[in-house]
């Protein structure tokens, strides 16, 4: 049986920097990603806000594709008609990525620290020790123990549902959203988006729940969601609605769609972020 100081579930945002604080620190981590690289299955907006730069000032030497100074906002009415504003963002602003670049770069960053990276590995089970978490099971029957676990593993991770933190999510604590990934030219994009993310509102009734575009430097992330429960969502409809409105066709006209994205989010942090043994972080405690 393999033993560690530190195990991370997870390689997403949280789960790298984790692991890559806790190897800075001297301790013996192995970090585990379900999916053949860290971010393949990730499915978001594709941002960094400006908190996460204050506490994480090194991601700025990642590859970071657009520094966001502000926003625009639209409110579009049912007859189509609209009206728009800008705002920035106080000086801080926000930077946009490709977590299939980034992710790996990040995961990268807690490997050079002394951090074992273990792809194409999902996590089943964990192991317990007089109420204490000691460990984890993998899918391949590995046996792999810790003195803490750290759970990064995601919205629908099976850690701390496992360890008891986590119990069945209701759908109103949920928000359901598809992303899409369209591919424009740099200066197509720098020239209808002016570096600045857009947000777009509906007034008199939620047409659409909420939409975003966020540039890149080679197309732009589009995303729309809403809660999981809302009455008749069909995220799909939502979206093929969103990217016909006619000042988003405009702004994504000559683009080609390269990916589509679906998943959920918490919009609840989970009552207890940590037991013996384990700690809960990112969206699988609902952060």
């Amino acid at each position: 049986m393999k033993k560690y100081d530190v195990i991370v579930v997870g390689g997403g945002m949280a789960g790298s920097a984790a692991a890559k604080r806790c190897a800075e620190l001297g301790l013996k981590v192995v970090q585990f990603e379900k999916a053949e690289n860290p971010g393949a299955k990730n499915a978001c907006g594709s941002a960094i806000t400006a908190t996460g730069t204050v506490y994480a000032p090194y991601v700025l030497e990642g590859p970071i594709e657009v520094k966001v100074p502000g926003s625009r906002v639209y409110y579009i009415q049912r007859n189509g008609k609209y009206c728009m504003f800008e705002t920035g963002m106080g000086g801080y602003g926000m930077y946009t990525i490709h977590r299939t670049k980034f992710d790996p770069w990040h995961a990268q960053q807690a490997c050079n620290a002394g951090s074992k990276l273990r792809t194409a590995t999902t996590i089943m089970d964990i192991i317990k020790e007089n109420d204490r978490v000691v460990g984890v099971i993998t899918d391949k029957g590995e046996k792999i123990c810790a003195g803490v676990t750290i759970d990064a593993g995601g919205a629908h991770s099976i850690v701390a549902r496992k360890a008891g933190l986590l119990g069945r999510r209701a759908g109103t604590d949920n928000v359901l959203y598809a992303t899409a990934f369209v591919q424009l030219p740099e200066k197509v994009v720098e020239e209808r988006f002016n570096q600045l993310c857009e947000w777009y509102l509906t007034i008199g009734g939620s047409k659409y729940c909420f939409n975003w575009i966020f540039p890149l430097k080679d197309g732009v992330s589009m995303g729309v969601g809403g809660g999981y429960m809302t009455p008749d969502l069909n995220i799909r409809q939502q979206a093929l609605e969103f990217l016909n409105e006619p000042i988003v066709k405009e702004k994504i006209k000559g683009g080609k769609i390269k990916s589509w994205g679906i998943r959920t989010d918490p919009e609840k942090i989970i009552e207890k972020t940590y037991a013996p043994g384990l700690l809960v972080t990112g969206h699988a405690a609902g952060f």
